[in-house]
């Protein structure tokens, strides 16, 4: 196994150049397996902020995610920040641009959670006033069975709208949070503007959601890019490599009309880049992974291990 993209530093040169072509460097080997590098979840819980993750603090200073995290570990879930460009504001009719957790009183965020169980569920609006109705919302969500596909509370005036996840709209999120590690910063921002442009280029707009998240653990593999409602982890990913990741992402779109996902018997997406899945642990991981260790093989050719050209 190899790694492309390995930053090497040259101080002579501009560091604006540096950050446009960090990742066209020769190949060095990879030190160690990623398979089995993700943190067991059931649930993946994003409260959608107004501002980047590049300009999100190494810490983020916000009780309502650390009251929602502490009751979402409860049922495996992880909470996290997002933000994508189409989404503008957290919500609706929100003059300021300073982040959420600036106005701990009425910190409020819309949410995107997915479920291994029961695919990806909306909220529009999460807030110390409605905290406890969401919890149950969301503890439904991440559970086995048939969840509720419209959940409406009269006093909060909360919808949350559950959506088929063959059907949902693909979200790729890269992580880019530059404050905790200037690695995600640097082959982070590279790799999420890499995949904007793709998304642009096929004109996929509707289909694939491009966004940033904040720290999802694994600084040393970035750029990490993580596909849902899937739930699946890729690290030392690269500018290069993202024509073939968006590939990758779409065959396996096109393949469930025919093929339901599992989380436990798909093949994993990008093997190469693969760090594991929601609703696995690393035990499970590993087995997914090394039972299609022969598909491992066969994608991992020559000429996987050469920088794609950008047109």
């Amino acid at each position: 196994m190899v790694l492309r993209g390995t930053p090497v530093r040259n101080l002579r040169t501009p560091l604006a150049v540096r950050r446009r072509h960090f990742w066209w460097t020769p190949v060095v080997q990879r030190s160690e397996q990623l398979a089995g590098t993700v943190h067991s979840h059931s649930s993946l819980i994003l409260l959608n902020t107004r501002i980047p993750p590049l300009k999100f603090p190494s810490k983020i200073p916000s009780k309502l995610q650390r009251t929602l995290q502490l009751q979402a570990s409860r049922w495996g879930g992880i909470v996290n920040f997002a933000w994508t460009p189409a989404s503008g504001t957290s919500l609706p009719n929100t003059e300021t641009t300073s982040p959420e957790w600036e106005t701990p009183h009425d910190e409020r965020y819309s949410a995107t959670a997915f479920s291994s169980k029961n695919g990806t569920l909306e909220i529009p609006e999460v807030g110390p006033h409605n905290l406890d109705d969401v919890l149950v919302t969301l503890r439904e969500h991440a559970s086995a069975g048939p969840t509720v596909h419209s959940t409406t509370n009269s006093t909060t005036n909360s919808n949350a709208k559950v959506v088929d996840a063959k059907s949902d709209t693909i979200h790729i999120y890269v992580c880019t949070h530059g404050q905790r590690d200037c690695r995600c910063g640097e082959t982070g921002v590279a790799v999420y503007d890499a995949l904007r442009e793709e998304v642009q280029r096929r004109s996929l707009q509707d289909l694939v959601q491009v966004g940033g998240v904040g720290h999802v653990g694994g600084h040393k593999y970035a750029a990490n890019v993580l596909v849902y409602p899937y739930g699946d982890w890729l690290g030392y990913v690269t500018p290069a490599d993202v024509p073939g990741v968006l590939d990758k992402v779409l065959n396996l779109r096109s393949s469930l009309a025919a093929t339901p996902f599992s989380t436990t018997s798909t093949p994993p997406l990008c093997p190469q880049f693969w760090r594991g899945r929601m609703g696995l642990d690393k035990e499970q991981q590993l087995h997914l992974f090394h039972g299609t260790s022969l598909l491992v093989e066969d994608q991992v050719t020559s000429a996987d291990l050469k920088p794609h050209s950008r047109s």
